[in-house]
């Protein structure tokens, strides 16, 4: 991974809102898997939310991809940086982006890229699935 940040966390939602507190509102949180009740399934959008810890404030680029088992990209983003406090903050930052019009074709897992001006890693996985149980596919709407 490139020098000069580290990822603390990653989380995959529905929506990010924040409060007139400033406080952030995450809508539908997923685990590890997103359910559908059959495939191919449309996403209209799917939040991604990295924290990361910052040594250094200089860079340039975003880079996030995200591609299945076989290395498809169902989706790639590069964009510039903006407003990133001073370097060696003690706050994590947040960079945020939305993946819209997902059409997963069928079962699998998934690899989420990304990197700060450097070649985008492996920073998570989820997979996309049917049903495993009843509960499950009662709350599927």
């Amino acid at each position: 991974m490139a020098k000069g940040y580290t990822v603390r966390s990653v989380i995959l939602c529905d929506d990010i809102r924040e409060e007139k507190s400033g406080k952030e509102i995450l809508i539908g949180v997923y685990t590890s898997s997103i359910i559908f009740g059959q495939f191919p399934a449309k996403m209209p959008k799917l939040i991604f939310r990295i924290a990361l810890s910052i040594e250094r404030a200089d860079f340039k680029r975003v880079k996030a991809k995200i591609v299945d088992q076989d290395g498809k990209q169902l989706f790639s983003m590069d964009q510039p940086v903006g407003g990133l406090p001073p370097a060696a903050s003690d706050e994590q930052i947040l960079i945020g982006f939305a993946g819209t019009n997902l059409t997963f074709q069928e079962p699998a897992k998934y690899r989420l890229l990304f990197a700060l001006d450097d070649e985008p890693e492996e920073i998570a996985r989820f997979s996309v699935r049917g049903p495993n149980t009843d509960a499950e596919a009662s709350r599927l709407v």
